[in-house]
Formats: C-alpha cells, sequence, structure tokens
C-alpha cells in the first residue's frame, strides 16, 4: 500500500471497520489511501466498492493462532473462500485486472 501510494497511486483500502482506530488508524495516516469498511463475504458491497479501481489485490483473511472450537476453523475457511470468491466476482463485473 505504501509504495503504490508513493508512487502516486490512488489506493482505496478496506478493513473489517473503518471506525476501529487499531485497522484504520495507521492506514488512514498514508498519503492517497481511501480506507472503506468492507465485510469481504458481502458480495454486494465488494462489488459497489471496487467501482473505479483498475487493479485488485486481495489480501484479507479471517485467522486465530489458537481456536477452541472447530466451528471458529470452519468460519475462517469460509471467510477465505467466501471472500476470495467475493473479490473475483467483483473484478469480473467491474472490469478489474
Amino acid at each position: 500500500m505504501r509504495i503504490l501510494a508513493a508512487r502516486g497511486n490512488s489506493v482505496r483500502a478496506t478493513v473489517r471497520n473503518r471506525d476501529d482506530p487499531r485497522t484504520a488508524g495507521p492506514i488512514e495516516a498514508l498519503d492517497n489511501v481511501a480506507v472503506e469498511s468492507l465485510d469481504v463475504c458481502d458480495a454486494q458491497r465488494f462489488e459497489s466498492i471496487s467501482k473505479g479501481v483498475d487493479t485488485l489485490f486481495h489480501l484479507a483473511a479471517t485467522y486465530k493462532f489458537h481456536t477452541s472450537a472447530s466451528s471458529d476453523d470452519e468460519q475462517m475457511v469460509r471467510d477465505s473462500v467466501e471472500g476470495a470468491r467475493a473479490a473475483i466476482l467483483a473484478a469480473a463485473k467491474n472490469g478489474i485486472r
């Protein structure tokens, strides 16, 4: 993100919750970077927020170093798979490379 922005690119970054200063704060401090809230599993929001974007880097993932239930593991996998699916569909619908 820093390198892309430093090279003069306008960057649109997403975080799960833009109102959380722990995740959004350091990103918002960068020049040429706009921060938006996005649940990567929300395909409609992903499509909407990616309009006007020419290149998409999807790096989001849900992760925990330790889980106490198999449902937590399943949620991590589901978020990763559905998030990647939403990114691919948004890119295809919006002509993003």
